[in-house]
């Protein structure tokens, strides 16, 4: 297999994968690392050239009773879903990160919600995205809360910042807000950035809701983020809010 994936032989790839599995044949992968190769290498193979419900088809067919994905075949998944617009096979894969002890990850999370913090989905697929976002928060607690565990899953900005993506995508802004006040709240502990899309989103609807001072909070997060559409945010709190001389100047400092 390790053959036809540098060659990047697919066709070869699925004979070989056929005359394993006849008989007893499988037992030419006598030891976990013969299989961790083998899987390895046919998963990844497939995920360049196959239609995404092909490669989940492949995938839960070894995984996880005959093969532990390495956290490369989990970013080749995910580069598959995110190409391919495979966005209904997300939720599985989070259940799959938690089950093979990926969650402390936070560069796979953060790829995890980029993909679906992409797109506005139909009702369905966006309540369980929202039930996966919440989940990700859920587990951050809870590993946060508990001393015995020596590496925690941290939450990111930019997993803040997708998250919020995904509230705001099922029109649920005061999550969305809530998850920016969790990052303003412990801003000195949090690595990465919120993504000035998500500000930009978020902060538009504080002025639809007149909400100042946290049209402020934004303005000031964007700025010192050095985000070019600062200005943009600027300008929608000027036109549509009425703001007092003491707000104006404010405003100014801040930006």
């Amino acid at each position: 297999m390790t053959k036809a994936y540098e060659s990047k032989d697919l066709e070869s790839a699925y004979k070989i994968d056929k005359l394993l599995n006849l008989e007893k044949n499988y037992k030419f992968l006598n030891d976990g690392l013969s299989e961790m190769i083998y899987y390895s290498n046919f998963l990844k193979l497939i995920c360049l050239f196959e239609q995404i419900d092909d490669v989940m088809k492949e995938y839960e067919r070894v995984t996880p009773h005959a093969y532990t994905p390495t956290f490369s075949v989990m970013e080749e998944i995910l580069k598959a879903i995110e190409l391919n617009e495979g966005y209904h096979y997300v939720p599985k894969i989070w259940g799959d990160l938690i089950l093979f002890n990926y969650s402390k990850r936070s560069d796979l999370i953060e790829s995890l919600l980029n993909i679906a913090a992409k797109e506005k989905h139909e009702d369905g697929l966006q309540s369980l995205l929202v039930e996966m976002a919440e989940s990700i928060v859920t587990k951050a607690e809870e590993d946060e809360a508990n001393m015995r565990i020596s590496r925690p899953m941290i939450l990111t900005g930019g997993m803040i910042g997708h998250i919020m993506k995904i509230y705001t995508n099922a029109n649920q802004y005061e999550n969305a807000s809530k998850m920016l006040e969790m990052y303003i709240a412990k801003a000195n502990k949090i690595s990465g950035f919120v993504s000035e899309e998500a500000l930009l989103e978020i902060g538009g609807w504080y002025v639809s809701s007149k909400e100042i001072e946290k049209c402020f909070d934004v303005i000031k997060i964007m700025s010192d983020f050095g985000y070019q559409k600062v200005e943009k945010l600027r300008a929608q709190i000027q036109e549509k809010l009425d703001l007092t001389e003491d707000q104006k100047k404010i405003l100014d400092d801040i930006v």
